[in-house]
């Protein structure tokens, strides 16, 4: 697995990342982001001297359109270097515009539907993440939408070559967004510990993400703790570790149509539903999608609750939801906009298949009907 070669927590090693030979820099950032966090008065002295195309013509959930015009503005500006400095959506649009420009003008789409395409490195990209969620700055895959289908090009050259963690962009962030952002990461720690695909290394990334951010996180969302957001970046970045290894779980795959149809944030839209996989994952009845059987995934589980310091299932989804409820996160998803039997079904027709399969028990339609608490 290709590894990041550099990595700091200080912005100033830019500087030295920045040498002589790097004098044309592509930077993708948020519209409004990129000013608001701060990070364009930060970055600024580092980008003196230089010359520099600023692309942030793309949507919050990165389109094909987007791609496309991205690939076309770093083919006719010629650079030497891309950096990402955003949130996650962001991160992946320099990584997609960086990787796809460098497959040798192959369609976007064709790329995006096989990854197998790629087979050329892109520019050098340095990733620079503003929010302490996503661990994008860390992973190897990156999301795109193909009219309303998610997809997720997923190559080992799509990583980034270095990454700067920064905390101070997230200190005046409002605090629902830094809620979403760090239940982003704790979902992603937490599916990446059960997932079939996990081994020790994701273990060890995963459960130091977890017992980081369940002691940070709400200081930092309530209270502004600078020490605690310092910390959730760090926890972050170990849950996107984790999740490179693993991949997310059957929680993300559910929680895509309700960003996607009700606008519910990212990690908002994940945390909804994973505490019920607690006594979802629990059950010893279930079919299993793990090969290592259901005494793994039975002391799996038993080691989560202890990490969250429960002694079962259902203490820990009750914990779960106390978090969220502690962040200020809705929980009621009539609230939300999911009302009826209908909008479950769409929800439930438009899950993502993939990070269903890589959840250690199998799911079947009573199970989305007990998360939904609809009878369909």
């Amino acid at each position: 697995m290709v590894e990041n070669n550099f990595f700091s927590n200080d912005l100033s090693s830019l500087k030295n990342i920045l040498n002589n030979s790097n004098k044309r820099i592509f930077l993708v950032t948020g519209k409004k982001s990129f000013i608001d966090s701060g990070a364009q008065k930060k970055i600024k002295p580092y980008l003196k001297n230089k010359e520099v195309y600023r692309f942030s013509d793309f949507n919050v959930n990165p389109r094909i359109e987007d791609l496309k015009k991205g690939v076309q503005a770093l083919f006719s500006f010629k650079a030497d270097i891309v950096i990402g400095i955003g949130g996650g959506s962001v991160l992946d649009m320099a990584k997609l515009i960086n990787i796809v420009h460098a497959q040798d003008k192959i369609p976007a789409k064709k790329i995006v539907l096989d990854n197998n395409l790629i087979n050329k490195k892109g520019l050098k990209l340095i990733a620079i993440p503003t929010t302490a969620g996503t661990g994008s700055e860390v992973t190897q895959f990156a999301v795109i939408y193909l009219g309303d289908k998610k997809y997720s090009l997923d190559h080992e050259l799509v990583l980034p070559d270095a990454y700067i963690i920064e905390p101070c962009f997230a200190y005046d962030l409002p605090p629902y967004i830094m809620a979403c952002a760090a239940f982003d990461a704790l979902s992603q720690a937490t599916e990446s510990y059960w997932s079939i695909k996990s081994n020790n290394e994701s273990k060890q990334y995963a459960e130091q993400a977890i017992k980081i951010i369940l002691k940070s996180l709400i200081p930092a969302v309530t209270k502004k703790d600078l020490h605690s957001i310092r910390l959730l970046f760090v926890a972050a970045n170990l849950a996107g570790k984790a999740i490179n290894i693993t991949r997310t779980t059957a929680p993300h795959a559910l929680s895509y149509p309700l960003t996607k149809f009700y606008d519910v944030p990212h990690g908002h839209a994940v945390a909804l539903t994973l505490g019920k996989f607690f006594i979802i994952n629990a059950s010893a009845n279930k079919n299993i999608n793990d090969q290592r059987g259901k005494k793994y995934i039975s002391n799996t589980m038993n080691e989560l609750y202890s990490l969250f310091g429960c002694d079962n299932e259902f203490k820990c989804k009750d914990k779960w939801y106390k978090i969220m409820e502690e962040a200020s996160l809705e929980l009621d998803l009539k609230k939300l906009g999911v009302k009826n039997i209908s909008d479950v079904k769409k929800i439930i027709s438009n899950i993502n298949l993939e990070r269903l399969n890589n959840n250690p028990v199998v799911l079947n339609q009573e199970d989305l009907k007990n998360i939904f608490n609809i009878n369909l």
